[in-house]
């Protein structure tokens, strides 16, 4: 699958719902920050369309 990017973190937290929040922010934010740190870092889909 050439347009997908898989990451895998270990993380460890003092209760459950620390873990939660966490495990939340790790999954959300880490595409986010390569993009803004790094805008050449991603791979670019474009396409064309055929408007005939």
């Amino acid at each position: 699958m050439p347009n997908v990017m898989q990451l895998r973190a270990l993380m460890d937290a003092s209760n459950s719902g620390d873990a939660w929040d966490l495990r939340c922010y790790v999954r959300e934010h880490p595409i986010e920050f390569i993009r803004k740190h790094y805008p050449g870092g991603l791979p670019h889909c474009r396409g064309e369309l055929d408007m005939a």
